[in-house]
């Protein structure tokens, strides 16, 4: 993967994952267990990017590592 590819998906991928945390927000007011749900599946998905996308994207372009810029 080249330097601009992997920026712009680790670019949309963060953007993804701040929607995700987002949609935690929304059902906020929901049932506890349906809240609960919701949590559970978007760290799943979001410990997915991470793991499976971005770390390993920084592994090979630290410079990208927003964390550390």
């Amino acid at each position: 993967m080249t330097k601009a590819t992997a920026q712009a998906v680790g670019d949309l991928l963060r953007a993804a994952a701040r929607e995700l945390d987002e949609s935690v927000r929304v059902v906020q007011n929901a049932a506890p267990s349906e809240l609960e749900a919701c949590r559970q599946t978007v760290g799943r998905i979001m410990g997915a990017i991470y793991l499976d996308v971005l770390a390993p994207l920084y592994a090979q372009y630290p410079e990208l590592d927003p964390e550390e810029a």
